[in-house]
């Protein structure tokens, strides 16, 4: 991965080999990591990505459709996106070719 990627996880945590993210992490390896899902339940309060000012972990409901905002939100994007194509504007939550 490119020092400027970043890693999402949505899946299962243990996809993902814990020693060498939180050397990634650590040595500037990759920019950051999004973490839905996590290598222990419950992750420890000691546990090191905690304290990562380049996680973000979430409780494994990052994409939850049952949440109060989720359609509201959803529809707003979507309603974006659709009118910024048509105008040739950049659409949110877009990742460039470049960027991967």
């Amino acid at each position: 991965m490119k020092s400027t990627a970043y890693l999402l996880n949505p899946a299962r945590g243990p996809l993902v080999n814990e020693a060498a993210l939180l050397r990634a992490l650590s040595e500037g390896w990759i920019a950051g990591a999004a973490l839905d899902t996590h290598f222990r339940y419950p992750m420890p309060a000691d546990h090191p990505l905690w304290r990562m000012p380049n996680v973000i972990m979430t409780p494994h409901i990052s994409g939850s459709d049952k949440g109060p905002h989720f359609l509201d939100r959803m529809g707003e994007i979507v309603e974006h996106n659709v009118a910024a194509y048509l105008e040739g504007r950049p659409l949110w939550n877009e990742i460039a070719p470049s960027e991967l």
